[in-house]
């Protein structure tokens, strides 16, 4: 059966269900709506379908989707189940500004520098989390940026710079614990210095919802059409390493909405090659396991109609 499906299904996951469902339509016991997401890289493309109707439109009473999973030891073609409730983190993208005052390099008394605070507020950043969060409470904040001035200015001290990063928590009150600390680390320390700073968010999602009884039914659908050694639990398996997953999905918006499953196809491991994860650079995948997800999202879907038939 799997040759037939990998010789004739688009190599698209939702693609490949929509070809199958249409195959079956004359059989389905109610309405499968796929949605063609649009946006996720920057978390938005799910919110903006849910503000235009998509539930309304829809009157979906449940949801599933399934992500790649690349550059793990997990075989590829298995379809793994990360952990029961929240299971993805939370994001929000942050932004601080620093303004001082600008100067010659050689009359720094001159000045209010903004690369020593915008420093001083890059070190508060860890000190929030090393020694404001419990160790236990699965956070994170990263900066992946920084800039002051701008190449050949070397003699000249900068009026303003920035940083820029993203907070990730399973926990929505860390999560506004962490952003409250933020803005008053960096007010703080910028007025310390005779500076100002200002801390803006932007784009964000809610910690993904894997609810319990729609994840356990997508299981047995799933094992059921693939067997046990295809099917994993990923808080049974490997440690519960890959069980919570740091990253965040906009997906989540639509969890927190309706009961949802979130799945994990596994699609090369290290071994064969494919050693970035998604959303890297130097992602790579194996394409020939993409009908698996296409089969997956079609069983469940059929599963799920006849039993609330």
């Amino acid at each position: 059966m799997y040759a037939r499906l990998r010789s004739r299904l688009p190599r698209s996951h939702a693609a490949g269900a929509a070809k199958l469902l249409k195959e079956q339509e004359s059989c389905l016991q109610g309405k499968v709506w796929l949605f063609f997401q649009a946006g996720e890289e920057i978390l938005d493309g799910a919110k903006e379908a849910l503000d235009d109707g998509l539930l309304e439109k829809t009157h979906a009473d449940a949801a599933m989707m399934i992500h790649i999973l690349s550059g793990s030891p997990i075989p590829a073609g298995s379809i793994c189940f990360p952990a029961q409730n929240g299971c993805y983190a939370s994001a929000d993208w942050y932004r601080i500004d620093v303004s001082g005052k600008g100067g010659h390099g050689a009359m720094p008394q001159n000045t209010i520098s903004s690369v020593n605070t915008i420093c001083a507020v890059n070190a508060g950043i860890q000190e929030i989390m090393s020694v404001g969060i419990e160790p236990a409470a699965n956070a994170v904040m990263t900066v992946g940026e920084l800039h002051a001035g701008f190449a050949g200015s070397g003699n000249i001290i900068p009026d303003s710079a920035y940083l820029a990063g993203t907070i990730r928590t399973f926990d929505e009150g860390v999560r506004e614990k962490i952003k409250a600390s933020l803005i008053q680390m960096a007010d703080n320390t910028a007025a310390a210095r005779g500076a100002n700073a200002k801390v803006t968010f932007s784009h964000s999602a809610p910690i993904a919802w894997n609810d319990p009884q729609t994840r356990a039914f997508a299981f047995r659908s799933v094992q059921n059409l693939l067997g046990e050694q295809a099917t994993l639990d990923l808080e049974q398996v490997l440690g519960g390493k890959f069980a919570l997953i740091s990253a965040s999905e906009d997906f989540a918006y639509i969890s927190q909405k309706i009961p949802s499953a979130i799945l994990l196809l596994a699609a090369g491991t290290p071994a064969e090659g494919y050693t970035a994860p998604g959303h890297n650079p130097k992602t790579n995948f194996n394409e020939d396991v993409l009908y698996i997800g296409s089969a997956c999202y079609a069983a469940v879907a059929m599963d799920r109609l006849k039993e609330n038939h």
